[in-house]
């Protein structure tokens, strides 16, 4: 059984040895996928809500992100992560219909990227090759952009928008290696810290809708 180590202090006066045919020592690689894939619509019948009626709906958000490393050091990971997600909306609705009678159809598309530096360490506390406690530190640059559309039957307005930020990330969690150089993770939301953010927004004047008109 290997001993917490001598002549630390404190927290750190609790880690454990890492051992030579353990996943996180000197050497090793890391990596991993994520998928993520939400889609709804409402076609089939219509939804009352508290102030409206929406009559038909559908979107959909669509992840996928990738990261790769390698430990410096015994429990000590340098990597990088990247990632795309989309996200779509059409949505055709009518609020407040005795009141004011607003009926509108609204799309939305946007597509974002990201690359995300990180550092991640291993806290070996318990006596055990399967449980680690991890908090990994991370620099994120995001980059993304969309259009908007809104059409009432009369007019329909769009808006573009492009916008990207750096953010510094702190996300601690929990690492279970429930196969060979296979495990299962977990951690609460990342804390982030934004270090800049920039967007920009081109708007285009409504256009009257005639009988001729096409709608894009």
């Amino acid at each position: 059984v290997s001993a917490p180590s001598e002549g630390r202090i404190g927290l750190m006066n609790i880690l454990r040895k890492i051992e030579p045919d353990e996943a996180v020592v000197k050497g090793n690689i890391f990596g991993g996928v994520t998928l993520f894939l939400l889609h709804g619509n409402t076609k089939d019948d219509a939804l009352n809500v508290l102030i409206g009626d929406i009559y038909e709906a559908e979107g959909y958000t669509f992840s996928l992100e990738g990261f790769g490393g390698y430990f410096i050091r015994d429990a000590l990971g340098l990597g990088l992560r990247a990632g795309y997600s989309r996200t779509m909306y059409d949505i055709d609705f009518e609020l407040l219909e005795d009141l004011l009678e607003a009926k509108e159809r609204r799309k939305y598309v946007s597509n974002g990227f990201f690359v995300q530096p990180i550092l991640r360490n291993y806290l070996k506390i318990l006596d055990s090759k399967n449980i680690y406690f991890f908090n990994e530190t991370s620099f994120t640059f995001e980059y993304s952009y969309g259009i908007s559309q809104v059409d009432d039957g009369e007019d329909m307005g769009k808006t573009r928008n492009r916008s990207w930020s750096f953010e510094l990330g702190i996300n601690p969690g929990i690492s279970i290696m429930i196969l060979d150089n296979f495990a299962f993770e977990t951690s609460p939301p990342e804390i982030k810290i934004p270090c800049g953010d920039s967007s920009e927004k081109i708007c285009d004047f409504p256009v009257p809708l005639g009988p001729n008109s096409m709608k894009l």
